[in-house]
């Protein structure tokens, strides 16, 4: 490859980093962009000559003013928008990928969405010259997923656009043996990763980090009985982490060893894994319908957990004791809708129903038998009352004001602070 120089882009006054003759840099950077790249180092080998010229380059744009002018989200709930910095440099490309940039100073800002969207922007977001732009990366996380992720120890945000920018990582590779297994590792090189390849996890706010890790690579539970040790281990030997930081946490996201955030990453994993297998995936409660202020259910949501209470006993389901419920919504308030009495057994139609979800502590294991259920300390339930009436009539004047349970859909594994948000309402 030929000597790599400078040139000052137009109209903003940013430099890219260009290679007279063929341009290998930016081949190899294409290539990238295309597939995504794969841990096995298909994003294109760096030499110690392109890694210090993008080093330069990313250096100059720390001190590039452009950013911080820039207006962003003061009000996010995360607390996750600012000006960052990367531990190591990046490389951006611009939309038309002609040119790239060294760069390590971003702005990342939360879009407004229902869910939790945030874009990292660099400088060239916002150039004058439409031949220098790189478009922002915006990554998501539904947004009880994303809670759920941090109650484990880290908000994770998953890509959700093309990524033009690029970090220099660690990668290895493999080969079969002679009983077709993989066998770890047999050589390491440096390699362009695009930054979609790895979940964006924000620890604390002022710090964000990208690491290609096992765990989430390759969904292995560190206890499971699928732990590649060896494998594990070329993950953290090879695979480097990139840690954007705000400049309060400049100090604090320098000091995390490669060690530490491997630990970091493998707790969290462990904790989500644990969340998840204990039936309780990020499960949120829905919010109170608008029946529940209205005064004909009022019956029904003074005797739900008596007919709740009633319902697990008949179903073998004891071990759930009914804590409070709420009204998610009416089903009909004047049907009809045709189902078995509850004594008789005879077919009647009602024409009064209400959905309620009814949230039960979790006792964990049945007195009668000892099975293991949820590991969680609460549940919930979903469930359709409805309002007797006299057998084979339907009438709104033969209602009894009486309401029993005649549906209901499984457990939902639930931890505490969820549990208890709607109680009282």
């Amino acid at each position: 490859m030929k000597k790599i120089f400078l040139l000052l882009a137009m109209a903003a006054g940013l430099s890219s980093i260009t290679l007279t003759g063929e341009a290998q840099l930016l081949k190899k950077l294409k290539n990238a962009a295309g597939g995504g790249g794969s841990s096995q180092g298909a994003t294109g080998k760096v030499s110690e000559k392109e890694e210090k010229n993008i080093e330069e380059e990313a250096a100059k744009d720390m001190a590039n003013p452009l950013l911080d002018g820039q207006p962003f989200d003061k009000q996010d709930d995360q607390k996750a928008c600012g000006i960052y910095y990367a531990t190591s440099p990046v490389i951006a490309v611009n939309g038309s990928k002609t040119k790239q940039f060294g760069v390590q100073k971003f702005l990342i800002n939360r879009v407004k969405n229902e869910n939790i969207v945030y874009e990292i922007s660099t400088a060239y977001a916002f150039d004058a010259d439409d031949k220098n732009k790189v478009e922002p990366y915006k990554v998501n996380r539904e947004t009880k997923y994303f809670k759920w992720d941090k109650k484990c120890g880290m908000g994770s945000l998953r890509y959700i656009s093309d990524c033009s920018l690029f970090y220099i990582d660690g990668d290895f590779t493999s080969k079969i043996n002679n009983e077709g297994k993989d066998v770890f590792p047999t050589s390491e090189t440096k390699v362009m990763r695009n930054l979609n390849e790895v979940n964006l996890h924000l620890l604390e706010p002022g710090i964000i980090i990208g690491y290609k890790n096992i765990y989430e690579e390759c969904c292995i539970d560190p206890k499971g009985s699928d732990y590649d040790a060896a494998k594990a281990k070329a993950y953290e030997t090879f695979h480097k982490p990139i840690i954007f930081y705000t400049k309060e946490k400049e100090a604090k996201a320098k000091a995390l060893t490669l060690q530490q955030v491997q630990t970091i990453f493998k707790t969290w994993y462990q904790k989500l894994q644990g969340m998840y297998n204990a039936g309780a995936g990020g499960e949120e409660l829905p919010a109170p319908g608008a029946a529940a202020s209205s005064s004909l259910f009022s019956a029904a949501k003074a005797q739900v957990l008596t007919a709740m209470k009633a319902y697990l006993a008949k179903e073998g389901m004891s071990q759930y004791v009914p804590e409070y419920a709420y009204i998610y919504n009416n089903y009909s308030e004047f049907g009809p809708i045709t189902m078995p009495h509850p004594q008789t057994g005879v077919t009647v139609t009602s024409g009064r129903t209400v959905t309620f979800y009814v949230v039960c502590k979790n006792l964990k294991t049945n007195a009668a038998d000892g099975r293991k259920f949820f590991d969680t300390d609460y549940v919930y339930f979903w469930v359709n009352l409805g309002e007797d009436v006299k057998p084979g009539q339907y009438n709104s004047q033969n209602f009894t004001g009486k309401w029993y349970i005649f549906n209901s859909q499984a457990p939902i594994g639930l931890d505490k602070e969820e549990a208890m948000k709607y109680k009282g309402k």
